[in-house]
């Protein structure tokens, strides 16, 4: 509990220097070659018993020898940053009893990461709002302040990676009264 604690305030102030700081210093801009396998991994362990509470399964579906020939070139600090808001998101949420299921596929220096979940559903007119300051799901029911992914997208574009979301409307599930459409959120 201490140590998730502890990831959360030191993201939340590392999230605070990327909105507010107008010169983003060395530590925000170096890039290195990572296992984005085990980049997942680490990033997804704090989160594993709040899914866990919910009965979500995570899955993180990339082959070990894969990324190992395949490494990817990120700031780990703003990938983190980024990942830490999409995921703590993803597990406010997602579909009790579902499943969170994460790919990757790497095309010469281009890669895809996917985040594929049933969430709250996004209105179309919304797909591009949710990465706006302040800004919260028409359907989203939560306490947030609509800061989480405007958080990501901007460490994303620090890192030049690009977020958006596909929503399948038609891939719905309900679960008690709350119903909901499988979001995929795609980093490239």
């Amino acid at each position: 509990y201490l140590n998730k604690r502890i990831f959360d305030l030191v993201t939340h102030l590392d999230g605070f220097d990327i909105v507010y700081l107008e010169d983003i210093t060395a530590q925000y801009t170096k890039l290195h070659s990572v296992n984005i396998q085990k980049v997942i991994r680490n990033l997804v362990a704090p989160f594993l018993e709040e899914f866990e509470q919910e009965s979500v399964d995570v899955r993180i579906m990339i082959k070990d020898d894969y990324t190992d020939i395949n490494n990817v070139l990120i700031n780990y600090k703003l990938f983190s940053i980024a990942m830490y808001n999409l995921l703590d998101n993803a597990a406010k949420y997602i579909a009790p009893g579902s499943k969170l299921d994460i790919t990757f596929d790497k095309i010469g220096e281009e890669f895809s990461l996917k985040l594929m979940m049933y969430s709250y559903r996004i209105d179309q007119d919304e797909t591009e709002l949710i990465f706006e300051d302040g800004y919260s799901g028409k359907h989203a029911i939560s306490t947030g302040d609509g800061i989480g992914m405007f958080v990501a997208r901007k460490a994303l574009l620090l890192n030049n990676i690009n977020i958006s979301v596909s929503t399948e409307y038609f891939n719905t599930r309900t679960v008690g009264q709350n119903t909901f459409v499988r979001n995929i959120f795609i980093l490239n």
